[in-house]
C-alpha cells in the first residue's frame, strides 16, 4: 500500500529491489552457489597447506575466488536496498529502516566475509576469518522457501 501511495505521489524508490522478485531469486542463488564452493574450498585450504598452494596456483579457482569477493560485495550493496517484510507481513519500503535490519543483523558478517584476505594476506593467519563466507550458506532456507515446488521436494532440498 505504502509502495502504490509513493509511487502516485512521484516519490517512487530509486534502487529498491523488492525482496520477492525473481531476480533477486536468481541472484540469492548465485551468491548460495559461490557459497557452496566456498563451504568446500576453505576448510580444505585452511586445514592443508600444500592444497592451498596448490588452489592458489590455479587460474580457475583465482577466477572463481576474485569473482564471489566481487559479488559478495555487490550482495552487501543489495541487501541495504532490498525490502524486508515486518511481523505483520508488511512489505517495507523504507531505506533507513532496511538498513538498520541489515546493519544490526548480517551486515558484519557479510562485511568481513567479502574482503579477498587470501589475495590480499596470502598465507596470513588472519585468512582464518575466510571461514565466515561459509555462514553465507545459511540463506540456503530462505531461497528453498522462495521456490515454487511443493513442500515435499522443498524438504528434499533442506536435507540435501
Amino acid at each position: 500500500m505504502e509502495f502504490e501511495e509513493n509511487m502516485q505521489q512521484g516519490k517512487g524508490f530509486k534502487f529498491i529491489i523488492r525482496q520477492n522478485d525473481a531476480w533477486k531469486f536468481w541472484w540469492d542463488t548465485v551468491i548460495l552457489l559461490l557459497a557452496v564452493f566456498n563451504s568446500i574450498t576453505i576448510p580444505l585450504t585452511l586445514s592443508f597447506d600444500g592444497f592451498s598452494e596448490t588452489l592458489s596456483n590455479s587460474m580457475a579457482y583465482n577466477i572463481v575466488n576474485l569473482t564471489s569477493a566481487v559479488f559478495f560485495i555487490l550482495d552487501i550493496f543489495l541487501q541495504l536496498n532490498t525490502t524486508f517484510y515486518d511481523s505483520d507481513g508488511e512489505e517495507i519500503f523504507d531505506k533507513r529502516r532496511i538498513r538498520a535490519k541489515y546493519i544490526c543483523g548480517l551486515f558484519t558478517i557479510d562485511l568481513l566475509s567479502s574482503i579477498p584476505l587470501e589475495l590480499i594476506l596470502p598465507g596470513h593467519p588472519l585468512r582464518v576469518l575466510n571461514i565466515l563466507k561459509i555462514l553465507r550458506i545459511f540463506r540456503l532456507t530462505a531461497i528453498i522457501n522462495k521456490m515454487n515446488v511443493d513442500e515435499e521436494a522443498k524438504s528434499y532440498l533442506r536435507i540435501l
